[in-house]
């Protein structure tokens, strides 16, 4: 399994993050995508988990295209879900 941290801008609305949460985990490769943050001291993120043949690429590539994410990155491995 392999994680992808996804940050979004402070500006989205619950209802818009649970949106793109539901519609990340209809994406090919997509195992699951975590629960949005809630820290009030930090942007909301959240973390899709993909199994090991998952286009990175195109997953980084797909949410760069939604209005509320603000950066989609792969964690560092040794932040990575083993």
């Amino acid at each position: 399994m392999r994680s992808v941290l996804v940050t979004l801008r402070e500006s989205a609305l619950p209802e818009q993050s649970c949106d793109l949460v539901h519609k990340i985990e209809t994406w090919e490769g997509v195992v699951k995508a975590g629960k949005i943050t809630a820290d009030p001291h930090v942007p909301p993120y959240f973390f899709v988990y993909t199994d090991a043949n998952a286009d990175l690429d195109e997953i980084l590539e797909r949410l760069k295209h939604s209005d509320i994410v603000r950066g989609a990155q792969v964690p560092p491995q040794r932040y990575a879900v083993r």
